[in-house]
This record gives structure tokens, C-alpha cells and sequence, in this order.
């Protein structure tokens, strides 16, 4: 008995290990080769860990701007939140990223520098947000980059401040400097010799006035004067009677709408519009739209030059006949159709980044695939940024758009400046 008990305690812990073996060689063949590392840092089917990154959930991507919704440069604020809303509406409609759903937190910032800094600090740390797209306001941008870089939170797209060469900042456009660069560049062409800049005692003045420091002398052009005006202030008439007496025969502007407007009044009334060419950025020109020009006099803006970040609205380019369409259809404001397709084109482009990341939100996955994006939108220039030292200056040229008989019309695609 004893035996038979020792014998029986032997085979079966015997026979369970043969089972256990063969199992285990069934499940290694059903499933072949061991997995191997996938990209964005996710091995086989394993889900990439997103804890602790802000504005990512399983179902959502939180994404946030702030725009002038009210005041002088609402037409714009509009515009770009309208284009945010329909790149939004449209990857959501095919299913998000990912699976995930994609959310915005826009706030108006009423084009005031310490609002707009508030509303980047809120965004950031009360809403949560993954990134910043499509922020605009160029002089108070700037304010906001030492606590962008603490917080390492993107900010893509911001309508069109300089590159600041920090790691979260990506520029898709021409800085208002290199446009006013691109515009000085066509006025040698024209023959301008005598050129004049007005601008805010801002750092918007400042970009206009390092754009003719930098180029009068290629195009061998004088600075004949250089005159200031308060921010939002409706007065204007001393600075232009001062470039007006100074003989100048080109005038580049660092001005907001309403200002441009005025500066081309005032030059109408004294009778030398036709003599004068006058060009400023596409945010204060509005190029495609009416933010400007609607404020002109009769005939004040006839020859006004704006610069161009993004195709005109008219174009016949397959992805401006789109938006165009889609922005009619949810009865968005043409008038900003300028801005719609411009903010549009940066929230698809970011989209593209986020597609490309496998899953992988964490922000050294985001900034290394961004600096790796190239992007033809269809209306912008191609998007294609690098890596630091050098910045993240993603789109190269500006181009510029004339103002004539009630319609924009293209005078120069885009390009860069000398």
C-alpha cells in the first residue's frame, strides 16, 4: 500500500508537468514571434501610458487658443476660432485620433496683451490643455513664452509673432517682419526710393521698423521717417502728416485694421493716395477679407498691398474651394474667410503631428515629430519645421495681394525675402 501510494505520488506531479509543457509550446506557436517595439514607444497591442499628460484622455484630446473674439480685431478672433471649429468638426466626424475625440477651449482674449497672458496661464493650468493653437496677438505673444517653456506646453500655429527658438513654440507663418521684408522687397521693384514706416509703440511698430532696417538697403531704398502712434488710438493724422512731408513714395505699416484704415483715410484726404504704395502684414491687411478694407473711405484703399500667409479666399486651389464650402455651409462669417482658412490649415497640420505619434502624447514624443513634419496644407506654404538651435520657423515666404477696383488680387506668390 505504501508503495502504490509513493508510485501514484510520483507520476502524477510527472504528468502535470508534460501538460504544462506542451501548453506552454501551443501558446508560443499560436502566438509566433515575440513582440517587437512599435512606434511612438508602444510594444504589439500594449496601449503607450499617457498619465500625467495634460489635455489626453482614452476618449479625448484637449486642445485651446485665445483669440480677440470682441474689439477692434474681432473679424480676425472670429475667423481663426471659425477655422479651428471646422478642422475640429471635420476630424471628429471621421472618428477623432486615435479613437479619441478631439475638445477646444477658446477663450476672447478682447486683443489686450494682459488678458491674452491670463488666458494662456488659464488654459494651462486651470482647463488642462494638451496644446495651444492658433493664439493670436503678436505683441503680447512674447509674454507668454517664459511660462510656455515652464510648462512645456506647444504652442502651435500663434498668428505671427517671432520665433522665439524655444522648444515649445512652432511658427507656420512669416513673422510680421519677414512678410513687411517680402512687401519692401516689391516696392524696389516698383521703383519706391523714399520709404516711411508707421507703427504702435509695441513690438509690432518694432517688427515693422526692423523690416526696413533690414531691407531699404538691399533694395536701395532711404528711411525717410519713422513715426509712432498709440495702440488702438483713432488719432493717426500727425504721424502720416509727418511721412506726408517727408516726401516718402512707400509707406510699411505695424499697425492693427482699424489703424490701417485710418493711416490710408488720412493719406486719401490730402490727396496723395495714388502716389503712395502702401503695404502692411497680412493681419492688419487682411488679404482675402474685409477686416480693412471696410473701413476705408471710397476708393482710400485702392492699391493698398497686404501680405499673405495663406492662399486668398478666391483661389480656385482645391482646399480653399473647400473650406470655402464647408465655412458657407455652417454660416461662418465670410468677411473672415482670410482667417478661417488660415487657422484651419494650422489645426489640420497639428492634427497631422498628432497622427504621426502613435498613440504617444507625451510631449518629448510630440516635439520630436513636429520638428520632423513635412506638410503641404494647399493653402499655406509648406509646413516643414526643424530642430533647435535654430527654432522652429516652420513656413518659409510670404505672399502679397493688391487691393484693387473692390477685390484682392495676387501680385506676388509666395516667396521669401531677399
Amino acid at each position: 500500500m505504501k508503495l502504490r501510494t509513493l508510485v501514484v505520488a510520483v507520476v502524477v506531479p510527472l504528468a502535470l508537468l508534460a501538460a504544462a509543457c506542451g501548453e506552454s509550446d501551443e501558446k508560443k506557436a499560436e502566438s509566433g514571434p515575440a513582440a517587437t517595439a512599435a512606434p511612438g514607444g508602444a510594444t504589439g497591442t500594449t496601449k503607450p501610458d499617457n498619465t500625467g499628460v495634460p489635455g489626453i484622455s482614452d476618449t479625448t484630446i484637449k486642445l485651446g487658443s485665445t483669440l480677440p473674439i470682441v474689439g477692434t480685431a474681432a473679424t480676425a478672433g472670429v475667423g481663426l476660432r471659425d477655422g479651428i471649429k471646422l478642422a475640429v468638426d471635420e476630424i471628429n466626424a471621421a472618428g477623432g485620433i486615435d479613437g479619441r475625440k478631439v475638445e477646444t477651449v477658446v477663450l476672447d482674449d478682447g486683443f489686450d496683451v494682459n488678458r491674452l497672458v491670463s488666458n494662456v496661464q488659464k488654459l494651462v493650468n486651470e482647463d488642462k490643455v494638451y496644446a495651444i493653437v492658433a493664439p493670436a496677438g503678436s505683441q503680447a505673444l512674447p509674454g507668454t513664452y517664459d511660462f510656455i517653456k515652464s510648462s512645456r506646453t506647444p504652442m502651435w500655429g500663434p498668428v505671427s509673432p517671432p520665433d522665439p527658438k524655444i522648444e515649445p513654440v512652432f511658427i507656420l507663418a512669416a513673422t510680421r517682419t519677414a512678410q513687411l521684408r517680402v512687401a519692401i522687397d516689391y516696392m524696389g521693384s516698383k521703383g519706391v526710393k523714399k520709404l516711411a514706416v508707421i507703427g504702435q509703440n509695441n513690438t509690432l511698430g518694432a517688427e515693422a521698423k526692423a523690416a526696413a532696417e533690414a531691407q531699404a538697403p538691399k533694395n536701395g531704398m532711404t528711411i525717410v521717417a519713422q513715426e509712432t502712434v498709440e495702440v488702438q488710438s483713432k488719432d493717426v493724422t500727425a504721424a502720416v502728416n509727418k511721412v506726408l512731408s517727408s516726401g516718402a513714395d512707400g509707406i510699411v505699416m505695424g499697425v492693427d485694421n482699424a489703424q490701417a484704415a485710418l493711416v490710408q483715410n488720412q493719406i486719401n484726404q490730402a490727396g496723395k493716395r495714388g502716389s503712395i504704395i502702401v503695404a502692411t502684414d497680412s493681419g492688419a491687411g487682411g488679404p482675402g477679407g474685409d477686416n480693412t478694407t471696410k473701413l476705408c473711405e471710397p476708393n482710400a484703399c485702392e492699391g493698398f498691398i497686404g501680405a499673405m500667409q495663406a492662399e486668398l479666399t478666391t483661389s480656385d486651389v482645391a482646399q480653399v474651394a473647400k473650406v470655402r464650402d464647408l465655412s458657407q455651409k455652417a454660416n461662418m462669417a465670410q468677411g473672415g474667410l482670410n482667417f478661417i482658412l488660415q487657422s484651419y490649415a494650422y489645426t489640420t497640420a497639428f492634427f497631422e503631428v498628432l497622427k504621426k505619434m502613435n498613440g504617444n502624447y507625451k510631449y518629448e514624443n510630440f516635439y520630436k515629430t513636429a520638428e520632423a513634419i513635412d506638410y503641404d496644407s494647399g493653402i499655406l506654404p509648406k509646413i516643414k519645421c526643424g530642430a533647435l538651435p535654430e527654432g522652429h520657423s516652420c513656413g518659409a515666404g510670404a505672399g502679397l495681394a493688391e487691393f484693387k477696383a473692390g477685390k484682392w488680387t495676387v501680385v506676388q506668390k509666395f516667396t521669401v525675402p531677399k
